[in-house]
């Protein structure tokens, strides 16, 4: 079980300086947090979970998650429910979900109040890319014209990745639009993304490279390339995955 006094203690200092939220994020990230449900039960799909929520005067929806069980003991209706630990890996999962309808989540409602929305996690996300790890090869600028070679849009793609990646796009000023299509040579696939931009692309090539692999799994594959250097496609085989 990881510990949480030290989220606890990050959260004093954020609220005594907003500005400094670096050790907040840190802790935040390699925290498990508390978190009542209600109506556990078991089904063919496995285990169906009711999280609880705060709606706030816009009308949006936010999960609610404690730093230990006595901030949930400070609610009659809570505390009888079942409680759960849970990772902030787990946390995103559930906000972005294709099927999910929360604007955000609050840590310690009843007392510390720490609202975290949409756009706070995207700039969690941004902060923890730079300061990881990111691998430095070139990417890979050149696709076979193997008759063997095969575009087209998967059925099933990373959508929740998708959506941190559009973020990125719409945070870099220089880039217009964004094309995507699977490629499948010799048995390998690869996402190829095109790229309208309105800086020399040499500029933007490995930027862009690098945030995409570092949001899809390791195992993926990918290629950057500026838009009039992908292949004659149709629609059904490429789509407009951001548009300025």
């Amino acid at each position: 079980m990881k510990r949480k006094h030290n989220l606890e203690e990050s959260i004093k200092q954020l609220k005594e300086d907003p500005k400094n939220n670096k050790n907040f994020i840190y802790q935040l990230i390699n925290s498990n947090l508390y978190t009542p449900v209600r109506n556990i039960t078991e089904s063919i799909d496995g285990t169906s979970l009711i999280f609880n929520t705060l709606v706030d005067n816009k009308n949006h929806q936010y999960l609610i998650f404690f730093t230990n069980v006595d901030e949930i003991l400070l609610n009659e209706g809570l505390s009888k429910q079942d409680i759960i630990e849970v990772s902030y890996s787990d946390i995103i999962s559930i906000i972005f979900d294709e099927t999910s309808f929360y604007h955000g989540f609050v840590i310690n409602p009843f007392t510390d109040s720490i609202i975290v929305d949409r756009e706070d996690i995207y700039q969690i996300n941004n902060k923890t890319k730079k300061a990881a790890s990111i691998p430095s090869s070139a990417p890979p600028n050149n696709i076979s014209d193997s008759k063997s070679t095969i575009f087209g849009i998967p059925m099933i793609y990373p959508v929740n990745e998708f959506e941190f990646i559009c973020h990125y796009f719409r945070s870099n000023k220089y880039v217009d639009k964004v094309y995507f299509t699977l490629m499948q040579q010799g048995g390998q696939d690869t996402y190829i993304f095109g790229i309208e931009h309105s800086l020399d692309f040499k500029s933007l090539e490995k930027e862009i490279y690098d945030t995409i692999k570092f949001y899809l799994p390791k195992s993926y594959d990918i290629n950057v390339l500026e838009y009039q250097h992908l292949p004659q496609l149709s629609s059904e085989s490429l789509m407009l995955l951001y548009e300025k």
